[in-house]
């Protein structure tokens, strides 16, 4: 490997390292800031808090909503029907279509990756 090489992984380690530092200490001082209300520093640069609504999500137990709402539940909530590859697509696909239709929906359902780095 050259040392060029060397050194940008080298050099990648320390960055991550830290960027996992930094992380953790600006989670802190946002902590802080939040059971302080927020606040200001001598250049006026400000931390605000922003308080969130909280979301909206479909309850667990999607009767009990049904019970609630009666007749206006389908004006609350929409029905979503939604489709996801299983697991092995690729040996399941293989093993249940011709090469040739496998390979088409194989290519049909492949999204690119970019390619990344695995620190180690």
């Amino acid at each position: 490997m050259s040392k060029k090489i060397e050194a940008l992984v080298t050099r990648g380690h320390h960055i991550r390292a830290q960027m996992k530092d930094l992380k953790d200490e600006l989670a802190g001082i946002e902590h802080s800031l939040i059971d302080a209300g927020g606040g200001e520093d001598a250049d006026g640069r400000k931390a605000t808090v922003i308080e969130s609504a909280p979301s909206i999500a479909v309850p667990e137990n999607i009767d009990d909503a049904q019970g609630i709402a009666g007749e206006h539940f389908g004006k609350l909530f929409e029905k979503v029907v939604t489709y996801k590859p299983v697991k092995s697509f690729r040996e399941v696909a293989g093993a249940l279509l011709t090469k040739a239709k496998a390979g088409r929906i194989i290519s049909l359902c492949e999204k690119p990756k970019a390619p990344w780095i695995k620190w180690s």
